[in-house]
């Protein structure tokens, strides 16, 4: 079965971090480097005190254009209290940014937000610090999974 015919469904890829500026880059260029055509990534930061949170917004800006439709009524991108949301689109691959910066309540707290941003069928958890074992590793399982159960389950 050719990768092309195939209708993938998007992947939702949720990070995790708080204060771990020196491994959240490895991470972030992980996903990104997947060649998997329909990602949703969503990293949630613990309101990060040591330059994490703005290496993040920085890694976006710089390959994502943040969108700014209905920036008020949609709080596409906003900061009050602390508290930083954003969207963004990749410049050149089908691959949005989910960005949420906020206190919570610990590591099981802030993957249950990352999992309520999430719109993908499919749900991928990717710690900070984790790297895929190639740019190729989501395609891969998919492409198997399809040739293996004909698309997906039962309706």
């Amino acid at each position: 079965m050719e990768t092309r015919l195939m209708q993938f469904p998007l992947i939702s890829i949720v990070s995790v971090v708080y204060n771990d500026v020196a491994h959240i880059v490895d991470t972030m260029d992980s996903v990104t480097a997947q060649d998997y055509p329909s990602i949703e990534y969503i990293i949630i930061d613990g309101a990060s005190s040591d330059g994490t949170r703005e290496k993040i917004m920085e890694y976006i800006a710089s390959c994502a254009d943040i969108d700014s439709k209905d920036n008020v009524d949609s709080k596409k991108c906003e900061e009050q209290d602390g508290r930083i949301y954003l969207e963004a689109t990749h410049r050149e691959k089908n691959l949005h940014f989910k960005f949420l910066s906020e206190r919570d309540s610990g590591i099981y707290d802030a993957m249950n937000k990352g999992i309520d941003l999430a719109t993908g069928q499919w749900c991928n958890f990717m710690n900070c610090g984790d790297r895929f074992y190639s740019n190729n590793t989501i395609l891969e399982l998919f492409t198997r999974f399809f040739v293996m159960h004909g698309g997906g389950g039962k309706a």
